[in-house]
């Protein structure tokens, strides 16, 4: 849906239906173990059990693993605060996704390996102490840099704040 707010951070950052998400998810890919569970059906007009019986559901069974990207477009550091700090609440177990969070289902250990800055300007000097130039990787018009291992609880912080700041109205 589309937010009511003019200058919103959220619909700034993943995009509502008027405006396109800085923020592309990948498809995943892994070694997926589903599970069927049988559920009774509720009525929820009357609270009880509806007709037609059980109803089915499949889900992704428990220790499997997955792995992707996230793709970001013309995003500041506020918006990779907001990103890390979803992944960070995934990581914890405070957010779930898809449906029947209510039955137990939805939760994920979301594990960042690293983060990477393509640009044909080169790098923001704030940011060259967390990235190292990947020489290898670069070509004529784009540069390739790499967060460096040591620096990522770094790089995340100060992003988790710069989203505050902005957040907070504060330059």
């Amino acid at each position: 849906t589309s937010c009511e707010l003019e200058n919103c951070f959220v619909c700034d950052t993943y995009g509502n239906t008027k405006k396109a998400s800085r923020v592309f998810f990948e498809n995943l890919s892994g070694t997926a173990k589903t599970g069927i569970k049988y559920e009774v059906r509720i009525d929820y007009n009357t609270g009880m059990a509806g007709g037609g019986g059980p109803r089915q559901m499949e889900y992704v069974a428990k220790n499997s693993t997955f792995t992707g990207h996230i793709n970001c477009r013309d995003v500041e550091l506020a918006h990779m605060g907001a990103i890390l700090l979803a992944s960070n609440e995934l990581h914890l177990g405070l957010r779930r996704l898809g449906g029947g969070k209510s039955r137990g289902f939805g939760q994920v250990d979301m594990k960042t390996a690293g983060a990477e800055v393509l640009s044909s300007d080169g790098l923001d000097a704030a940011l060259q102490q967390y990235f190292d130039e990947d020489e290898g990787a670069s070509s004529v018009l784009l540069k390739r840099y790499q967060l460096k291992k040591d620096q990522y609880d770094a790089f995340q912080k100060l992003c988790i704040n710069e989203m505050v700041k902005k957040l907070n109205g504060i330059k």
